[in-house]
């Protein structure tokens, strides 16, 4: 499961209980996020790639070279952290 929240002036993603804190700027510059959460034989959890880029196209070229685990794709903004 990934969640967004905003401490403060913090923009923090929680991937799996695991918090990332996300660089205030690429949320002011709405780039775009490819997450990758690659999974064990049991399907759990193991751990996430993160992948960030301003031009859409950049973030699907890198998940369609990704042939493994659970992806992700959001545009970073401010509402998606409220």
């Amino acid at each position: 499961m990934i969640n967004f929240k905003k401490q403060g002036d913090k923009h923090i993603l929680t991937i799996e209980k695991e918090e990332v804190l996300v660089d205030a700027e690429k949320v002011s510059e709405n780039h775009f996020l490819a997450i990758v959460n690659y999974l064990d034989k049991e399907d759990t959890f193991q751990e996430a790639e993160l992948f960030y880029h301003p031009e859409e196209h950049e973030v699907n070229n890198f998940l369609e070279s990704i042939k493994e685990g659970i992806q992700y794709k959001y545009k970073l903004t401010e509402d998606l952290f409220n």
